[in-house]
């Protein structure tokens, strides 16, 4: 009896978990910086939430994947680690003169939405192109 296959980005998973790691400190700092000390971005702040939540989404549903996490369970620990995440990152913001804000969690929320659904359109279009013709 053989070993089961490796996932396909298991040769990344280091890399894959240090980066997510790298990226969720570094939101966290930034998103706990005083508001005086942040220069306008020139966008939405809905745009930046929903922008930086697809992107930790989205290392994190692919390091999730790189340790073999079936996708199912990879979405769902993505929408409730996050959106939980999301709510407590809301309410430690008022510890530096910022306010929480539940239009900004639910632009967190939708930035996660949009990482699991390009996830999924992603694996359907990949699964048709291996198909033999």
């Amino acid at each position: 009896m053989s070993a089961a296959a490796p996932p396909p980005l298991g040769r990344y998973r280091r890399w894959l978990l240090g980066l997510l790691v790298i990226v969720w400190l570094s939101a966290f700092i930034a998103t706990h910086i005083p508001p005086a000390s942040i220069p306008r971005a020139g966008v939405g702040d809905w745009v930046l939430h929903t922008l930086g939540y697809f992107v930790l989404g989205s290392l994190l549903l692919a390091t999730a994947a790189a340790y073999g996490l079936p996708a199912r369970r990879r979405a769902l620990l993505a929408l409730v680690l996050l959106a939980a995440y999301g709510a407590m990152d809301e309410v430690t913001q008022e510890l530096v003169s910022r306010h929480a804000s539940v239009w900004d969690w639910a632009s967190d929320v939708l930035g996660v939405l949009l990482a699991v659904a390009a996830w999924h359109v992603a694996a359907v279009a990949l699964k048709a192109f291996q198909r033999p013709a």
